[in-house]
């Protein structure tokens, strides 16, 4: 069997400033805008879709409040220092902190 991720979800608190983050910040342009809901799909790659936070809770069945640790980690491999220099410089500019 070959892995492969087709989709990441995450619930989001504020939609407008995620997605202004992502699209101005990192760069990513939106596959799709519904308005409760926005995907992009960066470089081609897995589909990476947000929810108001308390829409996807429910979709799920859980409560939307979460608490601590949610177990899961996304992570980001690049070749150099010197670009995750740029990666961090891009997400600071559009609001990462």
């Amino acid at each position: 069997m070959k892995a492969h991720v087709s989709s990441i979800l995450l619930g989001v608190e504020d939609m407008d400033r995620s997605k202004r983050f992502y699209t101005e910040g990192l760069g990513w342009e939106v596959e799709q805008d519904y308005g409760v809901s926005v995907f992009f799909e960066p470089n081609g790659r897995s589909l990476v879709g947000f929810y108001g936070r308390d829409g996807l809770a429910a979709l799920v069945g859980t409560s939307p409040e979460g608490s601590g640790f949610g177990g899961m980690v996304l992570g980001y491999v690049v070749r150099s220092e010197a670009r995750v220099d740029e990666i961090i410089a891009d997400a600071e500019k559009g609001g990462g902190t």
